[in-house]
C-alpha cells in the first residue's frame, strides 16, 4: 500500500533488482550504525526490522528470479547480518 494524492493505493510492487536492495540494505545499516546517532537497542532493532525485510525478500527472490539470483542475493547480505546475529536474538519478534 502506499500514499498517492491523501488516498492509500495498493500497488502490486516493482520489480527490484535483488542486488540493488541488497547494497540499499547494507549502506542504510553501516548509516545508521555509524552515526553515533542511536543507542545500541535503536541500532540492533534496526538490524533485526531489516534482517526480518530481508528474509520476506529471499523468499520474492526465490520467487521470481533464478538459483543464481537468489545464491547472489543471500551472499551479499551474509556479511551484513553473520556478525551481529547472536546479538540481535535479543531483538527477535515472535514470528
Amino acid at each position: 500500500m502506499m500514499l498517492v494524492d491523501g488516498e492509500m493505493k495498493v500497488a502490486s510492487g516493482a520489480k527490484v533488482d535483488p542486488l540493488d536492495l541488497s547494497n540499499a540494505m547494507a549502506t542504510y545499516l553501516a548509516r545508521v550504525r555509524d552515526s553515533g546517532s542511536f543507542n545500541e537497542d535503536d541500532v540492533g532493532q534496526t538490524y533485526e526490522d531489516c534482517r526480518v525485510i530481508a528474509k520476506e525478500a529471499r523468499v520474492a527472490v526465490e520467487l521470481m528470479w533464478d538459483e543464481t539470483m537468489l545464491e547472489e542475493f543471500t551472499e551479499s547480505l551474509t556479511p551484513v547480518f553473520q556478525p551481529v546475529m547472536s546479538t540481535l536474538l535479543k531483538y527477535r519478534k515472535e514470528e
